[in-house]
């Protein structure tokens, strides 16, 4: 009977403990990678895989963003701009690193290419969505986008894949 109830509060203790890191990982800022986003990244091995973690990430910020946007939340808003555009940024930097001569340089191009172009449609009919004053916000959020586009657009260019 004792060590049941050890047992139970050990398994107790170790859900407390699974649960309060849970609910401090709701609180990081939207702008930073959370532990588990963090995690992701380091187990994914691959630049492919890590490319899908890092449009993972943009795609959630991207999808709050719109919620706050339509809202006119301006302030949070950003802080979820902030996020995606690390994402983002960070997706660039991955695919930009791999050779765009070689098959698997060109998929990664690629795949980011189709992403962006994604983007920038949902955050043009988002703009279309929103009050007049909280469109600023998600023009910058097309901006970055629309420059990441570019960017992969030319290496693909460069490479001799249209």
């Amino acid at each position: 009977m004792f060590r049941g109830l050890v047992a139970l509060g050990i398994l107790a203790a170790t859900f407390g403990l699974a649960h309060h890191s849970w609910a401090s990982e709701d609180a990081l800022s939207p702008e930073e990678f959370s532990p588990s986003e963090e995690e992701a990244l380091q187990k994914a091995k691959t630049p492919r895989k890590q490319l899908g973690v890092y449009l993972d990430i943009v795609f959630d910020r991207l999808k709050q963003f719109r919620i706050l946007v339509r809202k006119c939340d301006q302030e949070q808003a950003r802080k979820y701009l902030n996020g995606y555009a690390l994402a983002l940024n960070r997706a660039d930097d991955l695919a930009a690193r791999e050779d765009p001569d070689q098959k698997k340089g060109q998929k990664l191009l690629k795949a980011l290419l189709k992403s962006t172009q994604k983007i920038n449609f949902s955050l043009i009919q988002t703009i279309e969505k929103v009050p007049q004053d909280c469109r600023p916000v998600v023009q910058e959020a097309l901006q970055v986008s629309q420059q990441v586009n570019g960017a992969v657009h030319v290496q693909l260019l460069r490479a001799g894949t249209p």
